[in-house]
């Protein structure tokens, strides 16, 4: 029965010789010395998590490993052990010290409480419209159906205007931050013969804003003359018209919302495939402003009046000829965006530090 037993506890705790099995890495320690030489510079494997623990493991462990709780969890002795460094995915509960919670995962805390102050703000969805861009083929749908030879062919997107049917298309490929790169040359055919039409994007609104879904970062720029969005974008308008959507659009092109999106709701950051998804739009922090406070209203005409520049500077840096003059009109851009950048800190009402956070963690 002892056998047994001993054999069953072998299996269980699967010992591995890492010398016999990695001879040319590990050797043997020469006489005189109780380390060998060599080893391995990292060690990667699955996170510990959920191990089983015996009655005596248990023990023995909440004796001599300080910061675990009733809730004995094997990761979590991994980041108490002494030096280690590692680098796996932590449950969020575990982000900062709490009651029963003793394991503080950042050097930086001010990080998390930061995270918290931004739950203090309305999102975008609670204040503006956002939706998806026109979808204009697939088999099956639309009026009548879509057939296979329409979904290879594509009749209903043009480079030219083919019949009064036809209106001007956006793609994501020709939106930039503050900048519509359309030459005249995309069309759509627009109407129930599409797959999804998609009209409640409101693209005959005098003004919209139009966002990119490719990408890790938050691309958004002002459409005044009634584009056709394809579904590679999304269109957002403010609830009854109660917003300036250019006060919306500096917020959204700022160094501030693009750490909170990269950071908090959303970090693909250098991901090949990333996306921006409506529900990623939607739990975006808006400040909003009474406008009928002084100081209110200054700061809102200040980022309009801002963002009017950016737009008019990235027409003149597209009809710039010289080299110089791009230079020139660079510098003002860059500079217009820092005045942008500060004026959102200022609404936001980061400390210092916050601040500094932000500008270490974003390009």
């Amino acid at each position: 029965m002892g056998e047994a037993s001993d054999e069953e506890e072998r299996y269980r705790i699967n010992p591995f010789d890492w010398e016999t099995e990695f001879p040319e890495i590990i050797k043997p320690a020469p006489a005189g010395r109780k380390q060998g030489a060599g080893g391995f510079d990292v060690v990667i494997v699955k996170p510990p998590y959920g191990a089983s623990f015996s009655q005596e493991e248990t023990t023995y462990l909440l004796t001599n490993f300080k910061l675990q709780n009733y809730q004995l969890d094997s990761y979590l002795l991994f980041i108490e052990k002494d030096d280690s460094r590692i680098n796996y995915s932590v449950a969020q509960q575990r982000w900062k010290a709490a009651d029963g919670n003793p394991v503080n995962l950042f050097e930086r805390p001010e990080f998390v409480t930061f995270s918290d102050k931004l739950k203090a703000f309305p999102l975008l969805d609670n204040i503006c419209v956002i939706t998806q861009g026109a979808k204009p083929f697939q088999g099956g749908k639309g009026k009548p159906p879509q057939t296979r030879k329409i979904v290879d062919e594509k009749p209903f997107v043009s480079e030219k205007k083919q019949n009064s049917t036809f209106r001007p298309l956006l793609r994501g490929s020709i939106i930039q931050r503050y900048e519509i790169l359309w030459n005249k040359d995309y069309w759509i055919s627009f109407g129930d013969w599409l797959a999804e039409p998609r009209y409640s994007a409101n693209y005959d609104a005098s003004v919209k804003i139009v966002i990119r879904q490719t990408g890790d970062s938050l691309i958004a720029t002002l459409d005044c003359h009634q584009f056709i969005a394809h579904d590679n974008l999304y269109t957002i308008i403010s609830h009854n018209n109660t917003f300036d959507l250019r006060y919306i659009l500096g917020l959204l092109n700022s160094r501030l919302l693009t750490w909170i999106y990269q950071n908090i709701i959303n970090p693909e950051k250098g991901e090949a495939l990333a996306q921006v998804k409506r529900g990623h739009l939607a739990q975006l922090p808006i400040v909003i402003l009474n406008i009928s406070n002084p100081a209110d209203k200054a700061r809102h005409d200040r980022m309009v009046a801002l963002v009017d520049q950016m737009l008019e500077l990235h027409k003149q840096l597209a009809w710039a000829k010289t080299d110089h003059d791009k230079t020139v009109i660079q510098r003002q851009i860059d500079a217009t965006d820092h005045q942008i950048d500060q004026l959102v800190y200022e609404l936001y009402d980061l400390t210092d530090e916050e601040i500094k956070i932000v500008e270490e963690g974003s390009p």
